[in-house]
């Protein structure tokens, strides 16, 4: 027992140092060590959260890459059909939110640089986002989430689905306080998106379905931004 707690708690606490490092200092590292600009591949981001992930799924975990969640996603038709619908709402409410929200305007110094094309400006922020947001998920959806739900049933006998929703709170109070320095709304907007895209990656037992919808996001929201202010 004592052995699964140290696992847990180092996962958690793991998971937060390489988070707190990324966010703090991950554009400063990216300059100094790989001499990119601001709106480039985050190697860093990229290196310390798909590194961080490896190391514990190989050698602290010892888990099947397919119990990790990286795998073909096992979703049925209507499954399928639901998220595509889904898709339609998201790009409907980011819309709103890029079109009436004044809080967007803290993306300004970013995103507002009309001497660069706008399309030149898309493809620079989703390199950026790209290289960002696959760590983020192996991360948060595999790492923290499956592994999580592995400890705690596996080794410490917990029941599937209390160990289930304690990984989902783990992985929600993760991600909602790290977007606590943008604007409310993606607070607030993580707040739920959280919940879903960990059940939605349970449901597939895979953490792909989840990464695809949290990018397609990323690019409404850019394209939006790119285009508004």
């Amino acid at each position: 027992m004592v052995k699964d707690q140290l696992k847990l708690a180092s996962l958690i606490v793991s998971a937060l140092l390489v988070q707190l490092v990324v966010q703090n200092f991950g554009q400063e590292l990216n300059s100094l060590i790989f001499n990119s600009s601001k709106n480039s591949f985050m190697w860093p981001h990229f290196i310390l959260r798909n590194g961080l992930a490896m190391i514990f799924i190989f050698l602290v975990i010892k888990a099947p890459l397919k119990q990790m969640g990286l795998t073909w996603p096992q979703l049925e038709k209507r499954n399928w059909i639901f998220l595509f619908f889904l898709l339609v709402i998201i790009t409907m409410a980011v819309y709103h939110y890029t079109h009436h929200d004044l809080s967007v305007h803290y993306y300004a110094k970013n995103y507002a640089n009309h001497a660069t094309h706008p399309w030149v400006r898309i493809k620079h922020f989703f390199i950026f986002t790209f290289s960002t947001l696959i760590g983020y998920e192996l991360l948060h959806r595999c790492l923290l989430l499956f592994g999580i739900i592995i400890i705690l049933t596996k080794n410490a006998k917990i029941h599937v689905p209390w160990a289930q929703l304690l990984a989902i709170l783990i992985v929600t109070c993760f991600e909602t306080l790290f977007h606590l320095v943008k604007p409310p709304g993606e607070s607030f907007g993580m707040l739920l998106a959280s919940p879903f895209l960990s059940y939605l990656a349970i449901r597939s037992k895979s953490i792909w379905p989840s990464f695809l919808l949290h990018l397609y996001i990323e690019f409404v929201f850019i394209f939006f931004l790119v285009f508004t202010l």
